[in-house]
């Protein structure tokens, strides 16, 4: 699934903003951001559009244990991974970069660590599809660990 500048017009988002999505965690250069919060996922999943109590419940109620989605974001592809009793989850960001293999053989591998190989693939076949078709238009995401109040 590709996130693009229909999100931002459902939003209210127009010329020269981005959706700001939460991350505990991001590498010095913005390339790579992870959260484990649930508040946070279930306010990155609210901004771009989907609930986690309605679209994900029905994914989730057909899921053995839990639910793994691949979603291109603006530059970045996420790997969004929510248990069952949608307690526990992470999000992870990785940009991407054209022609930068040493980057995308870093995602791979952590993601085949984390998941299984069939993630690592299908993160894989994201990635070709971005390098046929990104442009900067499609830059439409900013990752932020600054404090918001989700309670």
């Amino acid at each position: 699934m590709k996130i693009d500048n229909d999100i931002l017009i459902q939003n209210k988002i127009y010329e020269h903003s981005k959706l700001v999505l939460l991350a505990d965690e991001l590498n010095f250069d913005q390339t790579f951001g992870v959260t484990k919060s649930i508040l946070k996922i279930r306010r990155n999943l609210h901004v771009i559009g989907f609930d986690l109590n309605n679209e994900f419940e029905k994914e989730l109620a057909n899921a053995n244990h839990e639910l793994i989605c691949i979603w291109q974001l603006g530059r970045y592809i996420s790997v969004i991974n929510v248990k069952k009793d949608k307690r526990e989850g992470v999000m992870l960001f990785f940009e991407f970069i054209k022609g930068n293999s040493a980057f995308r053989q870093f995602a791979l591998q952590m993601l085949e660590s984390l998941f299984c190989e069939k993630v690592a693939l299908a993160f894989e076949k994201h990635y070709e599809e971005m390098s046929a078709g990104f442009c900067e238009d499609d830059d439409i995401v900013e990752l932020s660990v600054d404090a918001y109040d989700l309670n």
